[in-house]
């Protein structure tokens, strides 16, 4: 007579499908966990420190609009993580910059920000900041807004100081 009762005999026929069962959901929720988690690091603002030496451009005028051309390469060269945008914020003679990035590649080009929109801002001389997440700021120098009419198309970019 079998010593096992009979449910054990049972469970012990059963468990190889329902191992391969277990193992196909545990599949399905991993991939599910995996693809959440590349998508849910999207677009956060990047600390100054993460950033190589950044560069500014002369702001130019279209259509009405003042852009600032900028470049914000990343110290991490083989990082994952890439610069997305940059925000601006105006405010009073200063303008404060901030570099968004997205970390799955796949999303975005890295490297550069591009030209960063300042809106129809008053034509002057203006201190440029990086603005961190905490809020600190760092100088990269200053710029001078022309008007509309006068303004240079000129693209260039001149290096920032690196603090």
């Amino acid at each position: 007579m079998d010593s096992q009762p009979e449910s054990a005999g049972y469970l012990a026929s059963r468990s190889e499908p329902d191992f391969r069962r277990w193992a196909q959901n545990m599949k399905r929720t991993m991939l599910l966990a995996v693809t959440m988690a590349l998508l849910a690091g999207c677009d956060e603002p990047a600390a100054r420190s993460f950033l190589g030496n950044v560069t500014i451009g002369t702001p130019a005028w279209t259509n009405g609009v003042c852009s600032l051309p900028a470049d914000f390469p990343t110290r991490m060269v083989h990082s994952a993580i890439w610069v997305y945008r940059a925000d601006a914020t105006v405010s009073g003679t200063n303008i404060y910059l901030t570099a968004v990035v997205t970390k799955p590649p796949f999303l975005a080009k890295g490297g550069s920000a591009g030209w960063i929109s300042l809106g129809k801002i008053k034509p002057g001389a203006y201190q440029i900041f990086y603005r961190d997440p905490d809020g600190a700021t760092h100088s990269l120098g200053a710029t001078t807004i022309n008007e509309p009419n006068e303004a240079s198309q000129d693209t260039s970019l001149r290096a920032a100081p690196e603090r």
